[in-house]
């Protein structure tokens, strides 16, 4: 089992909205490779806010919002209070 914090993309809701995109591309640029695992899907399962939002799971967590900017910036919250969480959960 591996301790990486998982984020989880939707390649249709990448397609749909930019600041999802933005997300994606800020994880993979920034985020330590051997500590955060990034995933695209094919597809979330979730159409209805898919097609409302921009979104992605950080370790099963949903995270959204209706703004572009208030998504990136919970987005990049969530990252890094997961990231904080991971570097304990090593430190014990």
């Amino acid at each position: 089992m591996s301790n990486k914090i998982k984020v989880e993309f939707c390649q249709s809701n990448m397609s749909r909205h930019a600041s999802s995109r933005d997300a994606f591309a800020f994880v993979k640029e920034h985020a330590p490779a051997d500590a955060v695992d990034v995933v695209e899907m094919k597809c979330g399962g979730i159409c209805v806010a898919c097609k409302m939002s921009p979104y992605a799971l950080i370790n099963k967590k949903y995270v959204t919002a209706l703004d572009a900017d208030e998504f990136f910036q919970r987005f990049k919250k969530e990252l890094e209070k997961q990231t904080a969480a991971d570097t304990t959960r090593k430190a014990i």
